[in-house]
């Protein structure tokens, strides 16, 4: 009877296994839910960045690059050479533009000041000449009148007196009118149109300056060359119609902070002030502290290990930004590193030892002990987490749990 009793208990027990995922309890370590202090922490990715951002060079101008005067790790100054361009055609069509420049400034020249000084000497005699004929012409017709009145000249020798005088005064007027324009200059229409002209012509050697100063790429800022991606011999094309690729990046590696990523679970939690512990990846290793100092004010695409297979590439994130607390960190702009963000303490009603929590999928289990001789996998739900504990919903206090070997996470 003993011996059947065994059996039926055997049996049972393997068919829980089955049915239920039942593992065997073993030796190892457990640990029974119970209530306590949780330290919120959320473990984040974040990289270091330059406080400053990074500044991309692009060229304005299309062409072969003759020379580079720069290679990655370069520390530059603001406006430093850093490559220059084919520049033959440019500075050909520039000295074109400068001549008809300097040709229209002639012309609008010459209108404006108006005739050279024979033609306005010629003006002024030919008004003089006008002058003598109109007093001449006076003087005749005063005779002729006082000889009419005499009776010794007839009435169209008074007409005529009269004619040689008005035409003596339109020669005095037009010959007037000569020596004004002569002195004052072009017609105003005229004068105007050349201003004009040399305007035009001033703007395209201003264009083609710029054009020309395209052709030597310059830093914008103060910095170390993060990146270089061209080389002597290069051609740059389609920065006419499309913004160009970057040709250099520059950035102040003297001034870094860390640019942080929470998932959307854990992002209304975080805020200016909060500490962070910084670790290499894993976090095994602390080597830095810091503390939050700017928060985005919206969710958007991860983008640290975006394409990491491991991350969830569809979560959305909160990006907070972290000065290092002890100064200036010698840590190169890209590093990939791990950080922990705490929130406070909290009591709960149900903790557990991380090692107790499995996640897989992004579902999280426990294992249940039952009795000592057997173990059934149970999904819970986490809360509040800190390096030692983690709040668990879905197990009641006081549940005995197997906890994972050192070697299983």
């Amino acid at each position: 009877m003993k011996r059947e009793t065994l059996w039926a208990i055997a049996a049972i027990g393997a068919a829980a296994c089955v049915a239920r995922g039942v593992v065997s309890a073993g030796r190892a370590a457990t640990s029974e839910v119970m209530s306590g202090i949780v330290r919120e922490t959320v473990i984040t990715p974040a990289v270091v960045v330059a406080t400053n951002g990074v500044a991309e060079v692009r060229s304005r101008s299309d062409g072969r690059v003759v020379r580079v005067y720069v290679r990655d790790g370069d520390r530059v100054e603001e406006g430093a050479l850093l490559a220059e361009l084919e520049s033959s055609e440019v500075r050909i069509e520039l000295e074109r533009l400068r001549a008809e420049e300097r040709a229209a400034a002639a012309r609008a020249v010459a209108i404006a000041q108006g005739a050279r000084n024979e033609e306005r000497e010629a003006a002024d005699a030919e008004l003089q000449a006008a002058k003598q004929e109109l007093e001449l012409a006076r003087d005749s017709g005063a005779r002729t009148a006082k000889l009419r009145a005499l009776g010794a000249e007839t009435e169209q020798a008074s007409v005529n007196a009269k004619q040689r005088i008005a035409i003596a005064q339109a020669n005095v007027d037009r010959a007037t009118a000569r020596r004004n324009l002569a002195l004052a200059g072009g017609r105003h229409e005229d004068i105007d149109a050349a201003r004009a002209q040399l305007t035009a012509a001033s703007s395209m050697v201003d264009h083609a300056q710029r054009r020309m100063s395209w052709t030597r790429i310059v830093s914008p800022i103060s910095g170390v060359i993060t990146s270089r991606a061209i080389d002597e011999g290069d051609t740059i094309t389609g920065t006419s119609t499309m913004p160009g690729t970057a040709l250099f990046e520059v950035a102040d590696t003297s001034r870094t902070e860390l640019l942080i990523e929470i998932e959307d679970g854990d992002a209304m939690r975080v805020a200016i002030g909060q500490e962070v512990d910084v670790m290499l990846p894993g976090g095994a290793t602390s080597i830095e502290k810091a503390r939050i100092t700017r928060v985005s004010p919206r969710l958007q695409r991860r983008s640290i290990d975006a394409n990491d297979l491991r991350a969830r590439a569809e979560t959305m994130v909160r990006s907070a930004w972290a000065e290092w607390s002890g100064g200036p960190v010698d840590l190169p702009i890209g590093k990939r590193l791990e950080t922990t963000i705490h929130f406070g303490e909290r009591e709960v009603a149900s903790r557990v030892p991380r090692s107790a929590v499995t996640i897989r999928d992004g579902k999280a289990t426990v294992e249940v002990l039952h009795g000592g001789l057997f173990a059934t996998t149970l999904p819970v739900t986490l809360g509040a987490a800190d390096p030692q504990y983690v709040e668990v919903n879905g197990v009641t206090p006081g549940t005995l749990l197997r906890l994972k070997p050192p070697s299983a996470y």
